[in-house]
């Protein structure tokens, strides 16, 4: 569990969201064959760039965020 338990989703959740993402273009799936009933999901080049934008803006955050923090920290710090 990569939240330690903190977030609890149900699976129509999931698969509403992976549907979104795919109306979106942002990501894009496929049966597979034989066996199992699995559809198979891939991020498309739109869906990567815009989780690269996303990114950037996510880093920008916390950078404007803990600026400040580490400005004062350092100004306050013992030598």
């Amino acid at each position: 569990d990569l939240t330690g338990g903190r977030a609890v989703l149900q699976s129509g959740t999931v698969y509403g969201e992976l549907r979104r993402l795919e109306q979106y273009g942002m990501l894009s799936s496929q049966r597979e064959t034989g066996g199992r009933k699995r559809r198979e999901y891939l991020v498309t080049e739109q869906g990567e760039q815009e989780l690269a934008t996303l990114m950037q803006q996510v880093k920008m955050r916390i950078t404007s965020v803990l600026r400040p923090l580490l400005s004062c920290y350092y100004e306050n710090a013992s030598p």
